[in-house]
């Protein structure tokens, strides 16, 4: 808001349209948009949006059924970050806007030359170091990460399980992990969050409308909790 301030004060709304459709190159136009990256790489790519489905499609990955990939492009948010939860816009009609944008910024630099030394020093400060595997177990003692193990389930008891994705973790089994080892707290969880609420009925009501009515109730036999399947 402060940057559209600024410019309010220093730009005509015809010369800030001309900036915004000059100065960006196509490519960055539409970087933010599904396939936005992986279009530009070399060998087998994939673009992946919606946590759901990165989820997913890491899932297949680890297990071996998608094999020999050469980068992936995994975004949150549906439709990327045009369908950010900020963003006011229809999604696919901000896509739309951006592929607009990006066909007026190409026709205006078709015949435009490459700075081949700013091209030469970009690449070369642009260097990426060897990736190495990061193991990602509970931890590094057997009997601690059979302890944590045991936390997760009991937390699992206490969360929806139904992997809504608002307390920034992708699944409620995650939240859980990240709890155990200090990385968020239990009240990080909308469901939990809702009894410390100024209007706790309105927003009880709210998340029952779309849950159900027995999402509060503590159950170890859920996916994932202590009794599971019990």
């Amino acid at each position: 808001m402060i940057m559209n301030k600024c410019n309010s004060n220093h730009y005509t709304a015809e010369e800030l349209m001309e900036i915004k459709t000059t100065n960006l190159p196509p490519m960055a136009i539409t970087w933010s948009l599904t396939r936005g990256e992986a279009q530009y790489v070399k060998g087998r790519s994939f673009a992946v949006d919606g946590i759901v489905n990165v989820c997913d499609f890491l899932e297949k990955i680890e297990n071996d059924e998608i094999q020999d990939v050469d980068f992936l492009e995994l975004r949150a948010c549906d439709e990327s970050c045009a369908g950010g939860i900020l963003c006011t816009k229809n999604r696919f009609l901000t896509i739309e806007s951006l592929y607009k944008r990006a066909s007026i910024s190409f026709n205006k630099r078709k015949n435009m030359k490459v700075n081949k030394d700013i091209e030469k020093l970009l690449i070369n400060k642009m260097n990426i170091t060897s990736i190495e595997p990061r193991p990602m177990n509970l931890d590094n003692d057997i009997e601690k990460a059979i302890k944590k193990l045991e936390r997760i389930r009991e937390i699992m008891c206490f969360l929806p399980n139904v992997d809504c994705g608002l307390c920034g973790a992708p699944n409620c089994k995650t939240l859980a992990e990240d709890i155990t080892n200090n990385k968020a707290h239990i009240s990080d969880c909308v469901f939990i969050q809702y009894k410390n609420l100024t209007d706790t009925e309105q927003a009880k009501n709210i998340l029952t409308k779309i849950w159900g009515e027995n999402i509060f109730e503590k159950d170890c036999s859920k996916k994932g909790a202590k009794y599971e399947g019990s």
